[in-house]
């Protein structure tokens, strides 16, 4: 684990994070259809994707700025703490992530998306545990 590069592991999650906005910003935009969004699992309203998609967009966006904060790319006086902190939730999150993935019905979710978050667990770790 200590083989990979902290600043390289956070650059590809800073890149991972900005395909996403793009990808959250084309839902919202309708050119992604909803069925290809949450597992194909979401049955609410357009109103009620939207919002969800609003939330999941600036999640995405208040993740990569934890990890642009631990990478002293961004800089505010009191983010120190804010971003260690910040980017121990986000492991966290994409441990919860992969158990969810792998608890998943499709199989696209178990075999697709579960080794995609392992790996951004993995790099999430890292930048974690940069000094």
């Amino acid at each position: 684990m200590n083989r990979i590069n902290p600043r390289w592991a956070g650059n590809i999650l800073l890149v991972t994070f900005v395909v996403l906005v793009i990808f959250h910003i084309l839902v919202i935009a309708q050119v992604v259809p909803a069925g290809m969004v949450w597992g194909g699992q979401f049955q609410g309203s357009t109103g009620s994707l939207l919002m969800v998609e609003i939330f999941a967009l600036l999640l995405t966006v208040v993740f990569a700025l934890f990890v642009a904060l631990k990478l002293r790319y961004v800089y505010i006086p009191i983010s120190g703490k804010i971003a260690q902190t910040g980017v121990w939730v986000l492991f966290a999150y994409f441990v919860l992530n992969t158990l969810g993935n792998l608890a998943a019905v499709t199989w696209t979710e178990k075999l697709v998306f579960t080794p995609i978050t392992i790996v951004l667990a993995i790099l999430t770790y890292r930048v974690a545990r940069m000094k």
